[in-house]
């Protein structure tokens, strides 16, 4: 009986934890969403390109007001927190 061969290609790193990909929008539905000052609200909802289906902004809300963040704003996503931080503006 033979064993499979592996090339080093094949081998992915593993990700760290919080740094997983979502597999799906209901990953992000529910999620937190933090500035640097803290929580702004939970996203609600995706924005979504018609023709690509790329998911590209966020709707937010808070307080019973929503808004929309551009996902090139988040900075990075804490998977096991479901908390989404923004890029810090200089």
């Amino acid at each position: 009986m033979s064993e499979l061969r592996r090339r080093a290609t094949d081998h992915r790193p593993a990700p760290l934890q919080g740094d997983e990909p979502w597999r799906c929008g209901d990953d992000l539905l529910g999620a937190s969403l933090h500035a640097d000052h803290g929580p702004l609200g939970v996203v609600a909802d995706l924005i979504v390109e018609e023709d690509s289906w790329a998911v590209t902004g966020l709707v937010v809300t808070a307080g019973g007001a929503s808004m929309v963040v551009p996902l090139t704003d988040v900075a990075r996503v804490d998977w096991p927190q479901r908390t989404l931080y923004l890029r810090t503006k200089i």
